[in-house]
């Protein structure tokens, strides 16, 4: 279990911060935007016992969250814990004194993140800017001009994405071009070059495509798969698919038709890569070779299915469905 603590100064009296941060329905003016928090349910009175659920963006995609009021001493410090959250435990203690005419303002939170220590090393650092970004909007709401700022640790440079992008993909056909003749040694050397060919060359092709086409991006960034809505895989494994997203410049206005074919370049390339990766493989290992075809072909039956419903051919066909809704 992970534990983490937060202290701020804010220039108000105790009542007035207590009655502002102990009410859930002030939650979506303190959050960093780019979580888009929004209030579902709430009582109009807080007390011991008190539910509320809300819905939050994390890793790209939306997540409900509910919470119930276990303690809550007005003025001085009230707990919350999720009933149902991405965390498997999330305890949040909140206590306030008086120092002079402001408030001291201390979280102690517990938390066990899913997938042990690899996902509590991510939460540890999502959770300390979130909260960051909250202590912040508070001080600023109660009369501080600091503007608070989000470091969302899930973003990626739109630079570093595509250099990434692009050494990986080579280093596939790499690994393809040069695979052992060894069964054991060539299995591996065929998986990972699939993977990676698989993995990076989706958001590579939405960018060259989209860049020939007149489309701006903004950056890359890290998320949940898509395939996570299918709902296939469920609790705490749901969160091994993640995958590398790529987000466009919404300040600009783009034809419908080139943004639908910027959306269906990934899952095209997609499919038809790793088919190239297995025949490069076969002309050197020819039973491994065969291996990286039956799951690539496999690939394309799956992403046929679940592209059109969940993936990015649907973000195309809505493209073209509002393009003829609005002329």
């Amino acid at each position: 279990m992970a534990s983490l603590s937060f202290e701020t100064e804010v220039d108000a009296g105790l009542e007035e911060v207590f009655s502002f941060v102990s009410d859930p329905r002030n939650l979506p003016s303190v959050y960093p935007p780019e979580l888009k928090p929004r209030i579902i349910s709430c009582p109009q009175k807080i007390e011991t016992g008190s539910e509320f659920s809300f819905i939050t963006r994390i890793l790209n995609q939306e997540i409900q969250w509910r919470s119930r009021i276990t303690e809550f001493r007005e003025p001085n410090s009230f707990t919350d814990e999720a009933i149902s959250s991405p965390f498997k435990r999330w305890v949040h203690r909140h206590t306030f004194e008086t120092n002079g005419e402001k408030t001291v303002m201390r979280d102690d939170i517990e938390f066990i993140a899913p997938l042990g220590f690899i996902g509590e090393v991510f939460a540890k650092k999502f959770v300390i800017e979130v909260m960051e970004y909250r202590n912040k909007a508070i001080r600023k709401i109660m009369g501080e001009r600091e503007e608070p700022v989000f470091k969302d640790p899930t973003r990626i440079s739109l630079e570093l994405g595509t250099s990434l992008s692009v050494l990986f993909v080579a280093l596939s056909f790499l690994i393809a071009f040069n695979i052992s003749g060894n069964l054991l040694v060539g299995l591996f050397q065929g998986l990972l070059s699939l993977f990676l060919i698989w993995f990076f060359s989706h958001d590579l092709f939405h960018l060259v495509v989209g860049i020939l086409l007149g489309i701006r991006f903004k950056e890359y960034f890290i998320g949940l798969s898509n395939i996570t809505r299918l709902g296939i895989v469920k609790g705490s494994l749901s969160y091994l698919l993640i995958a590398l997203g790529i987000r466009i410049d919404r300040g600009k206005k783009y034809d419908r038709k080139r943004l639908a074919a910027m959306f269906y370049a990934g899952p095209i390339a997609s499919m038809v890569l790793p088919l190239l990766i297995s025949i490069l493989v076969a002309r050197n290992n020819s039973t491994v070779g065969y291996l990286l075809l039956a799951i690539s072909i496999a690939n394309i039956a799956f992403t046929s299915y679940f592209s059109p419903r969940e993936g990015c051919i649907a973000k195309g066909f809505r493209v073209l469905k509002r393009g003829r809704n609005n002329p």
